[in-house]
């Protein structure tokens, strides 16, 4: 990530993906480090099908991950 000024040609690199204050963020555990902080955004895909997916970037270890608490989708039920 980079931090760059609209007024100037300044830029800074950021090591983290989620140091940016303007990010959502949730009290939700990340399954890799235990960590209770991450960044939220929504699934950007614009299938008919798809119900609204949120995803989860650990700020302490960076790991991605999907809602825990969200059962996985499962084709076989929708079909049958």
């Amino acid at each position: 990530m980079v931090f760059a000024c609209r007024i100037c040609q300044y830029e800074e690199a950021s090591e983290s993906k989620c140091s940016d204050p303007t990010l959502a963020h949730s009290n939700v555990e990340c399954p890799r480090c235990g960590n209770e902080d991450a960044v939220l955004f929504q699934d950007q895909s614009k299938r008919k099908e798809t119900r609204m997916i949120l995803f989860f970037v650990c700020s302490k270890c960076n790991h991605s991950f999907t809602d825990p608490t969200v059962q996985s989708d499962t084709r076989e039920n929708e079909e049958g």
